[in-house]
């Protein structure tokens, strides 16, 4: 949980009545919209204990990403992607240039 520290000592956190509050971690939210809450229980039909499992459980990093709560990871994740991105790109590239080369 981030918090500050003065001469060894904690001082303030970024978590407010729950570690929900705050900043977004591994797993858990963070700060979210209250209404959005609400909507969660009236529209979306979850009861009070999914919704805490999910806010604390299933989102954080690993909601946005989709892949881990670990951000070593999520970025591994995302240098393949833009590894991937950039030969597919070269491929595009040279299959224009050879169609060209052959009109």
């Amino acid at each position: 949980m981030p918090s500050a520290a003065q001469g060894g000592v904690c001082i303030d956190t970024s978590m407010g009545f729950t570690p929900l509050d705050g900043l977004m971690m591994g797993t858990r939210s963070g700060s979210v919209d209250p209404g959005l809450l609400l909507h969660f229980l009236r529209r979306r039909g979850l009861d009070a204990a999914h919704l805490d499992h999910v806010l604390n459980h299933e989102s954080g990093l690993l909601g946005v990403s989709q892949r881990s709560s670990d951000m070593r990871e999520v970025l591994a994740a995302a240098r393949i992607l833009v590894i991937a991105t950039r030969e597919d790109l070269t491929i595009l590239r040279e299959t224009r240039r050879v169609r060209a080369q052959r009109s």
